[in-house]
């Protein structure tokens, strides 16, 4: 029982100094897709060009006249990679899991059961953490979205910057987490 706290307390000691940064870790997932591209052409062109070919068959000479087609204007297809980065529980915090669910089957009862517990316990705190980083992630780059949309706008239109990136932030559903943001660095 002793040793079984100790390795708890242990446990708790190394994620919170830490700063539960072990719970969690950066994937990086692909999703291809793609983006048929024409090539952009003002005037395309269409030439005639006319290729004669000869042929001689048992000292016979056959003459032939082709007209070969010619343009300007390409079409190409790019298969490209979109990427995004999300949080996962870690492989090490997972693997303890299902170590702690094992050896609590294992366990007498009274026991068996605080393991049990305590595992599902940091199965569900990664799980947490994860999708609150996640979370984070998607509002920083909603708000940076909204800024960059914002300022675009402003530089074509010629209007002032701070309401129209207050206004494109509001329509993203940031506005309030982008004012927050914008007090606490100013």
């Amino acid at each position: 029982m002793k040793s079984s706290l100790a390795l708890c307390a242990v446990t708790a000691l190394l994620l919170v100094s830490s700063g539960c940064s072990m719970l969690t870790r950066k994937v990086l997932t692909a999703t291809p897709y793609v983006v048929p591209q024409t090539n952009v052409v003002t005037s395309p062109e269409v030439t005639k060009q006319l290729v004669q070919t000869v042929t001689v068959t048992n000292n016979v000479s056959l003459t032939n006249t082709v007209e070969i087609l010619h343009t300007n204007l390409i079409t190409r297809t790019e298969i490209t990679q979109q990427t995004n980065l999300v949080y996962a529980p870690s492989p090490l915090i997972v693997g303890t899991v299902q170590t702690a669910q094992t050896v609590g089957e294992m366990l007498p009862p009274p026991y068996g059961t605080l393991v049990g517990i305590a595992g599902g316990l940091l199965g569900s705190a990664a799980t947490w953490f994860a999708a609150r980083k996640n979370k984070d992630a998607n509002t920083a780059k909603t708000q940076l979205s909204a800024v960059i949309r914002g300022v675009q706008e402003a530089v074509s239109t010629g209007q002032p910057v701070k309401p129209i990136i207050a206004d494109k932030a509001a329509s993203a559903g940031v506005g309030d987490s982008l004012k927050t943001l914008v007090k606490s660095l100013t």
